[in-house]
């Protein structure tokens, strides 16, 4: 994570992280998240082998009476069931978090039965499984993010041009009442109160402007698209799993993907457009840095 802009997130006041908006937002994002994985899940239980069976039914973990070596070797067990049980209880805080029990459980296959096993094959299988659904789902959701943001993000813009020609129509007419009955008044003591008002009405519309200028470009991002009719946006939606992938963050010092962007959209971290495009060009950065030049991912950094 980054120091800084954590710091900015706990600098935050109470009564900004309180307010009902966020509250609501929050609950949106945790029941969106809720409904994915139970989405995702469904399908992937519904899966059958080439022999008839169930997928979910060959990854059960072994009978620990059985084979208690399995349980020696392997320090964090997960498989189907355990996963399902973690939807139910709501412990996901993200898809990326279900993604990486997957790779958690493809890992432990591989680790203990082999890599040419059946055991690791039928993990890999139920791990592409998930990664196509769960990219569906979530393309089929940034569309209709899309659409709505854009919307709020048109209707906040026209009522902002027309609040501040407004305010400015008024403050003007109270400029010329002021003049009128008092001319010798100092010039401050007729402006500031009509200054002040101004200021902290536009402040509030900037703010709410702002916010859905960053809801807008984060959806243009998500929803960007290749030539080919390719979007780019799933390959970035979260870090890889620390477990499978440890070498990722000893190389990378600043990880970031779009879920932790997203996040911080909603809460109202970002104070402008610019901290917001400053940590997608750090996401890209990152991912050229990691990856080969010849590859899709350094490939889709560049043009992101």
């Amino acid at each position: 994570m980054m120091p800084k802009k954590e710091d900015s997130i706990n600098a935050v006041s109470d009564d900004t992280q309180s307010s009902p908006e966020r509250f609501r937002k929050r609950r949106r994002l945790a029941s969106s998240i809720q409904s994915i994985c139970h989405h995702v899940y469904d399908k992937l239980k519904v899966i059958k082998k080439e022999d008839g069976t169930l997928l979910v039914d060959a990854l059960r973990l072994p009978n620990k009476r059985t084979n208690p070596a399995y349980f020696e070797s392997i320090n964090l067990p997960m498989d189907p069931a355990r996963i399902y049980g973690k939807i139910k209880s709501e412990e996901y805080q993200s898809i990326g978090e279900m993604a990486d029990d997957i790779k958690l459980m493809v890992s432990n296959a591989r680790s203990f039965f082999g890599v040419s096993s059946q055991e690791a094959t039928d993990a890999t299988e139920f791990e592409a499984a998930f990664d196509l659904e769960s990219k569906q789902v979530l393309q089929s959701q940034s569309f209709t993010s899309a659409a709505s943001t854009s919307s709020a993000s048109s209707t906040v813009t026209d009522h902002s041009r027309r609040r501040n020609s407004h305010v400015k129509e008024k403050r003007d007419e109270e400029e010329t009442d002021g003049d009128a009955a008092s001319v010798g008044a100092s010039e401050d003591s007729h402006q500031a109160p009509s200054e002040a008002s101004t200021t902290a009405t536009g402040a509030s519309h900037r703010s709410a402007n702002s916010e859905q200028v960053q809801e807008a470009f984060f959806a243009a991002i998500v929803n960007y698209k290749t030539d080919d009719g390719r979007q780019i946006a799933p390959t970035f939606a979260t870090l890889p799993s620390k477990q499978v992938y440890p070498q990722y963050y000893e190389v990378i010092t600043e990880p970031i993907d779009l879920r932790m962007i997203a996040q911080r959209v909603l809460s109202g971290t970002y104070q402008t457009l610019g901290e917001m495009e400053r940590e997608f060009l750090q996401m890209a950065r990152n991912a050229r840095h990691f990856n080969e030049p010849k590859s899709r991912i350094y490939q889709d950094a560049q043009m992101l």
